[in-house]
């Protein structure tokens, strides 16, 4: 079933069932305009290691971040946070089948040393976009609205989705199947059958 209109948050590896409602619908609005939320899929994402899930936060300047618009919300590098985000996906999916495929490029964005939140997040979605072969048609917001009448708004809730389909992990021997993972998970996993995996879900409006 396809959206019309779905408005998302800023987010660079989001879950499987946020993705899933990207991948659904005619038209996709990524929100430019609000005001950053700490705590989020704004600055973070997860990763499935052999503990179970983990989340890797990307750090912020110093400041009243949720006071900022998120276009203006700057990326810290005073610690070399890329090298421990790489470390940790390297322990986690280092067995998975399509690791060495993608790896070296996703080191590769890490380290362009992005100024801003947005263009990390908006790098990290074309990365997945284009590797999981996928095409979506990707607008953004020129205004903050409060609300959208003809839209699905993900901006403060993520709807959740009964059932995902099932695909191989790394840890699931240990760990059994654990659904909704980050799509960072599922590309490591499904390599470039992501873009199907996700487009066969069925959302709900």
């Amino acid at each position: 079933m396809k959206v019309e209109l779905v408005i998302s948050p800023s987010c660079n590896f989001p879950s499987i069932a946020h993705m899933a409602y990207l991948c659904n619908a005619e038209k996709v609005k990524i929100e430019t305009n609000e005001n950053y939320q700490k705590r989020s899929c704004r600055n973070r994402y997860g990763i499935v290691d052999h503990y179970g899930t983990k989340t890797l936060s990307i750090p912020l300047k110093k400041g009243k971040n949720e006071q900022l618009p998120i276009s203006k919300v700057q990326i810290s590098h005073d610690e070399n946070w890329q090298i421990q985000h790489l470390r940790t996906i390297k322990t986690a999916y280092g067995k998975a089948p399509y690791f060495e495929y993608y790896f070296d490029h996703l080191s590769d964005l890490f380290h362009k040393n992005h100024p801003t939140l947005l263009e990390f997040n908006n790098d990290c979605l074309n990365f997945f976009y284009k590797h999981a072969q996928m095409q979506i048609n990707l607008e953004f917001t020129s205004a903050y609205l409060r609300n959208y009448e003809n839209g699905l708004d993900l901006r403060t809730k993520i709807p959740i989705l009964d059932t995902l389909p099932y695909y191989a992990q790394v840890f699931e021997d240990r760990l059994q199947f654990i659904p909704n993972a980050s799509v960072l998970d599922l590309l490591f996993c499904c390599g470039p059958a992501a873009g199907s995996y996700l487009r066969s879900i069925k959302i709900m409006k």
